[in-house]
């Protein structure tokens, strides 16, 4: 009797294999858009995703990454209020956790301030890391600024 209940359990529990990939899509009513001073305009095809306290750039899905061993990515998160000259070392923890198989954690590099192209208004400034992907798949990015503010989103990974 106990056999055939496990049986029915272990069936029944569908494969990661089998799972889609929820990737996080913008749409123009859903999509974050950065309060004044900062620009409301993607920089690319992509948009904005998150919320005051994080918020984030996601690039079109699938998201292509490259390098010579493994999948890297450079990210960049912006609040506000936030100064790369006065947090130099931000509090921003990174992870990806892969979603349609099973695999390890995967830490991102320490972040850093950062400002793009010499640009010192509020949306030049950012909190940048860089992230290492050991295999293509769907992959959940998990980043946490102080251990307060939180901001998850699903990417499909690709080579």
């Amino acid at each position: 009797m106990v056999r055939e209940v496990i049986l029915v359990i272990a069936f029944g529990i569908p494969s990661f294999a089998q799972q889609t990939c929820p990737v996080t899509a913008g749409t123009p009513s859903a999509a974050f858009k950065p309060p004044a001073p900062y620009s409301s305009a993607a920089p690319g095809p992509g948009f904005w995703y998150g919320t005051r306290q994080l918020w984030t750039y996601i690039a079109p899905d699938p998201l292509h990454v490259g390098g010579p061993d493994k999948l890297s990515a450079k990210l960049a998160y912006w609040r506000v209020g936030f100064q790369w000259t006065a947090e130099y070392d931000p509090d921003l923890k990174v992870i990806a956790k892969r979603f349609d198989a099973r695999a390890a954690l995967i830490e991102s590099l320490p972040a850093h301030g950062i400002k793009f192209n010499g640009d010192d208004t509020p949306g030049g400034m950012a909190m940048g890391t860089g992230i290492a992907i050991p295999e293509p798949g769907c992959w959940q990015i998990v980043a946490t600024y102080k251990g307060i503010h939180t901001l998850s989103y699903f990417v499909r990974v690709i080579p």
